[in-house]
């Protein structure tokens, strides 16, 4: 959830002003492109600590042993098995432990993988309704919401299991598919 509202808050703040620095006052599927990308990277940045809370938490409930290495979530610590599960002692416990760069642990590949998810949702959403718009056909708004629809459940259709992705690799970038499991009994 605060991946996503991060996410459209960012991306319409990023249109808005596309739309108002370009000569036509248009806003193109390029910028769209580009306005997904950025507004991604951004939500999958501010929201990283959380992410890696919630996967310190998925291990610990899983039975994970403290410093797996190679396993799940790339070699990132299991919090140990006496911490307490609530999210502001796991947080304590990583800023204790690791510091602060800790909560950043995984980010790059985060950031790998969302920019260009969120480029791709956003651009085929804004192309799509370009089309539409374009072509004169009277499509009404449901329509292009069943579109959105429809992409999100392509991209949730091919992305791999989320058995074989680690946890904190396994969100995608709409809200409704936020998906963690972990499979490792």
């Amino acid at each position: 959830m605060p991946f996503s509202c991060l996410y459209w808050l960012s991306y319409e703040e990023i249109k808005r002003r596309a739309t108002a620095a370009h000569p036509r006052g248009q806003f193109t599927t390029l910028g769209a492109f580009v306005a997904g990308a950025l507004a991604g990277m951004l939500a999958a940045l501010l929201t990283c600590p959380l992410d890696v809370v919630k996967t310190r938490q998925m291990l610990h409930e899983a039975g994970a042993p403290a410093g797996m290495a190679g396993g799940v979530a790339g070699g990132v610590a299991a919090p140990p098995p006496s911490a307490a599960s609530s999210t502001s002692a796991v947080l304590a416990q990583i800023v204790r432990t690791e510091g602060w760069r800790g909560l950043y642990a995984g980010v790059g590949a985060r950031l790998a993988k969302v920019a260009p998810a969120c480029a791709i949702m956003i651009g085929s959403y804004e192309a799509g309704k370009g089309f539409f718009a374009a072509s004169g056909s009277g499509v009404s708004v449901r329509a292009l919401q069943s579109l959105r629809w429809l992409e999100g459940s392509l991209e949730a259709w091919l992305a791999p299991p989320s058995h074989l992705v680690p946890p904190r690799r396994a969100s995608f970038c709409h809200g409704h598919r936020m998906k963690a499991a972990v499979s490792m009994r």
